[in-house]
């Protein structure tokens, strides 16, 4: 199956655009199936959602949908998504680039 959309985008959340976090939070609701998430209530860039926290970050998401979105994004500032998730990651930029199908 090829992809119609292709998003590239670095893998520290922190340097992520607000068209770039609007396309995770896309992407991640599609992935695991969430629902009911107002992603209006998350429309920053990646450094100013990383700097919530979690509790602040749970506090705008709705239960359960929070969480995983939260875990999602812990483990991607922790570098584990070339481990958890290597559909995420494209070798071949001199510099370690995510790539997000949608």
């Amino acid at each position: 199956m090829l992809c119609q959309h292709l998003h590239v985008f670095y893998p520290d959340p922190r340097d992520w655009s607000i068209e770039d976090t609007q396309h995770w939070l896309d992407w991640a609701t599609k992935e695991f199936s969430l629902t009911g998430l107002n992603v209006q209530q998350l429309i920053m860039t990646g450094r100013e959602m990383c700097s919530l926290g979690k509790e602040e970050f749970l506090a705008r998401t709705p239960p359960y949908l929070g969480d995983i979105l939260w875990e999602h994004l812990d483990m991607m500032l922790r570098g584990m998504s070339i481990i958890q998730f290597p559909c995420l990651w494209n070798h071949n930029y001199r510099e370690r680039l995510s790539v997000i199908f949608s």
